[in-house]
């Protein structure tokens, strides 16, 4: 962990920008750590654990079994067989692909690039800053999250079917003119997929996380929707091996993604399309009524569903021409 957050603040495209209190709401991970802690408990827990091995192919062997060939860093061949096989191999799954269940991956993406970099002028470390500008973040938004004694992550996702100018491109033009001074570490660049994808093969496959494409839509975040789908997973293949019942698969796993991630995620998704084709005037008009509604108010009063309502009210004419097109 690299931060306590207790705070979020939203600056819009005119100076305006809207804070929401969190106290202890959440944390500032540091990856490669938090990565490491998750495989010592999986090896503690049984898991064997294969490095630096390249996946080859994957193919089903009769009726119940999954075989999965790989090579490893010598150049040697194995092959290893198990009754299910669950796909937690990110954006562009090898496992969803070869087993059928993604069938094009580049529509739908965040493409996002990131500076960790010391930033001088910021005051203070516990909140975590997201910026909306049409004219200078197009189809983007953008973000610093702290990481502790100046240092912060500085990045700008962007969608990549709108995609004009390269991530890095608008990252550099955004952070020029916001005339931060900037020390930069390490970067970093990456995709997310944000779109509908098929989860299940109804048999013996099942994908987790970035490769069943479980990320928030309109922000692009994904750990915790990796995490609980992971688990929601490893619940529903154990019970599936025990029971011989299909249906443990739909009860542990696709009935829960369902109701708690995708259900919500096709709400967000129309809101982020329609946040993306707002004017800089109507994004500077949301802004100003969003912090009339919701500036300076804790997380867990606000009422996501009764804002959009009064958004409704207040500016009839823009919101229903926008949620239109």
């Amino acid at each position: 962990m690299s931060s306590y957050i207790n705070s979020g603040v939203l600056h819009g495209p005119d100076g305006n920008s809207i804070k929401v209190l969190y106290p202890s709401g959440g944390y500032i991970l540091e990856r490669t750590v938090f990565d490491r802690v998750v495989q010592e408990e999986a090896r503690i827990s049984g898991a064997r654990m294969l490095f630096n091995c390249r996946v080859i192919d994957i193919c089903k062997s009769g009726t119940d079994r999954i075989k999965v060939k790989y090579t490893d860093s010598g150049g040697g061949e194995g092959v290893l067989v198990g009754r299910f096989i669950i796909g937690a191999d990110g954006a562009s799954s090898i496992v969803g692909r070869r087993m059928g269940l993604i069938k094009g991956f580049k529509r739908d993406l965040y493409v996002c690039f990131q500076y960790k970099a010391y930033i001088e002028g910021i005051d203070r470390d516990d909140e975590i800053y997201f910026f909306v500008n049409p004219e200078l973040l197009p189809y983007s938004y953008a973000w610093i999250f702290p990481k502790g004694d100046n240092l912060y992550n500085v990045g700008v996702a962007t969608l990549f079917r709108l995609l004009k100018l390269k991530p890095k491109e608008i990252l550099d033009c955004w952070l020029r003119e916001l005339k931060l001074e900037v020390d930069i570490v390490e970067y970093l660049s990456g995709v997310v997929p944000v779109g509908r994808r098929n989860i299940y093969d109804g048999s013996r496959v099942l994908l987790v996380g970035d490769a069943a494409s479980l990320a928030n839509p309109l922000t692009g975040e994904g750990i915790c929707n990796a995490i609980n789908s992971g688990r929601w997973a490893g619940e529903a293949v154990y019970n599936f091996l025990l029971s011989g019942r299909k249906s443990d698969v739909n009860r542990y796993y696709i009935d829960k993604v369902n109701r708690n991630m995708l259900k919500p995620n096709r709400r967000l998704y129309m809101i982020r399309n329609w946040f993306y084709n707002l004017s800089e005037k109507e994004v500077e008009r949301i802004v100003v009524l969003l912090k009339k509604a919701i500036d300076n108010r804790h997380f867990r009063e606000i009422n996501i569903m009764s804002i959009l309502y009064n958004l409704i009210l207040k500016h009839p004419g823009g919101v229903i021409r926008s949620f239109w097109r």
